[in-house]
């Protein structure tokens, strides 16, 4: 064998390498026994469920099978067992990560996109008043215990992050002042400035005797100027 016979050789070997790894890593990533959320989707955790959903089909390049971007194909079209492939194995991952009582009337859903769209129309509508209520409850009740300050600000901004998915099917009438006024606020930003009040209350009002001088500071002063509690954690760290 010449130099250049063994250059050769090492190349194609380096070659099939290469491709076992990449179909070694699309067996270990592609798994449809895989878990995909920490919790199942029950009737009141749908947006804290799709959130993870999407971060893990979607690092996965899957993302438009939730969508309803990646059409089926005819199946005599040489591209449609492919599709079929990775459809079923994103129907197994929404399947296996539901309550069996809700995952029972997907099994035989024909694709991965109508199960997703069917889900976002049952659990993410306006009038969820139940998880509402629980999530309002929650807030209400928060105390920061034996948690440090930033373990206790994270708890609450999650709950204040799924409050507000609800928030935003609001919709609020559109304000039209003529040319020759100030624009006033509209009412979707004085909602916003309540809520980042009483977000900073709710969270104050969850902190332990420790912090009674810096709770006091904040709320003598004439203006809130903190962003739904988020400026509130670092100022508090000073005291």
């Amino acid at each position: 064998m010449t130099i250049g016979d063994e250059s050769s050789s090492s190349s194609i070997v380096s070659s099939i390498g290469t491709s076992e790894d990449v179909q070694s890593f699309n067996s270990v990533h592609d798994n449809p026994n895989l878990k995909i959320t920490s919790q199942l989707l029950d009737d009141l955790n749908y947006v804290r469920w799709a959130q993870s959903v999407k971060l893990f089909v979607g690092g996965r390049g899957k993302i438009g099978f939730l969508l309803g971007t990646e059409k089926e194909p005819a199946e005599s079209y040489f591209k449609y067992a492919k599709w079929f492939s990775d459809d079923s194995m994103v129907r197994t991952w929404l399947i296996n990560s539901m309550q069996p009582t809700i995952s029972a009337g997907y099994l035989f859903t024909n694709n991965a996109y109508l199960i997703w769209e069917s889900l976002r129309k049952v659990y993410s509508q306006l009038e969820n008043n139940a998880r509402i209520f629980q999530l309002s409850n929650e807030i209400g009740n928060f105390k920061q215990g034996t948690q440090t300050l930033g373990m206790y600000y994270a708890r609450v901004r999650l709950s204040w992050e799924e409050l507000s998915h609800y928030d935003s099917f609001i919709e609020w009438p559109a304000s039209a002042p003529s040319e020759k006024t100030l624009i006033p606020p509209t009412v979707a930003e004085i909602y916003a400035k309540i809520v980042e009040k009483t977000r900073v209350f709710q969270f104050l009002a969850g902190l332990n005797p420790d912090f009674e001088y810096a709770r006091v500071h904040l709320l003598s002063k004439g203006q809130l100027d903190l962003k739904g509690g988020g400026i509130v954690a670092p100022r508090l760290s000073g005291y």
